[in-house]
């Protein structure tokens, strides 16, 4: 992990009494060693070069599920340990073992739908980061987002990292009908908000919906300060702007920050759950 790196998080059932918060939460400080403890840490360990220490890694993301939590849940608990099924790509393509983590993800849901005979409907939006040294990527399906926030001396407070996975938005609008899929009312065939997702089965026997991750990758650099991680309950009543404000004029702690952004979201908060994780990059 970064020197000085501080973590805080925050997840909180809408205004809405329908469900349980169907938002998931998952954040490593120390990916290794959580890896070290999963499924495929004796390939890790066989395939690491002789007396290598492997990089300081750490692992955040934020999972929305709707229609239940069950696929929100799984992913929270299986989709890191994904990235070393493959203890080679891990080490040397990351990027590519982060697209494939998602690959299996979906793959394991989809099992279950199956073994299930499609009672198991849930699925979930997630945005997810990885920090390997001070090299930063970040993977997302749905409209879960990742901001940046920079030091006053630049001109631009934040840096958005993800770009929303939405029905309504012209980019995935063209992917959809290109694959000859439908936007009927702002939702993928009249019934998803989110263009990308996993699970969504029911929703998956025609084309449009998909569980492909867009990623962004980028290295830290001294005026980057904290890395904000979010669900739509979160940006549907803050904007960008607004968080980078009230983030970058405290310059404290990841839990202080985090409690503000919190502060300032209840006085809006909407029907939605709301969840956020924040990363403090001190010593950036």
């Amino acid at each position: 992990a970064i020197r000085g790196m501080t973590v805080a998080t925050f997840s909180k059932q809408g205004l809405s009494n329908l469900h349980p918060n169907e938002d998931r939460i998952a954040h490593y400080a120390d990916l290794n060693a959580e890896l070290a403890k999963g499924p495929h840490s004796a390939a890790l360990t066989a395939s690491a070069p002789v007396g290598a220490t492997p990089p300081a890694q750490s692992f955040f993301a934020v999972y929305d599920g709707h229609g239940g939590s069950r696929s929100a849940t799984h992913a929270a608990t299986h989709l890191h340990g994904n990235l070393a099924a493959d203890a080679q790509q891990w080490r040397k393509q990351p990027r590519e073992a982060l697209i494939s983590a998602f690959g299996r993800t979906e793959d394991e849901l989809r099992a279950i739908y199956e073994a299930e005979q499609g009672k198991e409907r849930s699925g979930t939006c997630a945005c997810v980061a990885v920090l390997r040294g001070r090299r930063l990527l970040v993977g997302w399906v749905g409209d879960c987002r990742a901001l940046l926030l920079r030091s006053e001396s630049h001109t631009e407070s934040f840096v958005q990292l993800t770009h929303d996975h939405r029905a309504t938005d012209s980019r995935e609008m063209s992917r959809i009908t290109k694959a000859g899929g439908q936007v009927d009312n702002g939702r993928v065939w009249g019934s998803l908000m989110p263009s990308r997702t996993l699970g969504d089965f029911p929703w998956k026997t025609k084309p449009g919906l998909v569980a492909d991750p867009e990623i962004t990758e980028l290295e830290i650099g001294p005026d980057d300060k904290y890395l904000i991680l979010g669900s739509d309950g979160l940006f549907d009543v803050l904007s960008n702007r607004a968080i980078a404000k009230v983030a970058c004029k405290m310059n404290s702690s990841a839990q202080k920050v985090c409690n503000e952004i919190v502060k300032e979201a209840k006085k809006k908060m909407g029907t939605d759950d709301c969840s956020i994780v924040v990363v403090q990059l001190a010593g950036s």
